[in-house]
């Protein structure tokens, strides 16, 4: 009995590795879509109404400034141009 049963799950066994191989070796392509390169829509037939939502105003677009460091060394005092131009007089 119990060599029947171990015999039968061996059958089984082997079926079911075989069938899981069988499905692995199928191979299904994907599923492809063609588009047309230019889409074409003729409203000649079609009355369109309606109103364009827009802005009340212009809309500028307008980049901030950039701010960069001076390279130019401010001096705190001109005492010694000044005296310069004192005795030059």
């Amino acid at each position: 009995m119990a060599r029947i049963l171990s015999a039968s799950l061996v059958v089984v066994a082997t079926l079911l590795v075989g069938s899981s191989a069988a499905a692995q070796t199928e191979i299904q392509a994907p599923d492809e879509v063609v588009y047309d390169k230019v889409t074409k829509f003729d409203f000649s037939e079609v009355e369109l109404q309606g109103a364009i939502d827009r802005a009340g105003g212009t809309i500028l677009m307008v980049a901030p400034r950039a701010s960069f460091a001076s390279m130019i060394p401010v001096r705190g005092n001109f005492l010694a141009e000044l005296q310069e131009s004192a005795e030059a007089l």
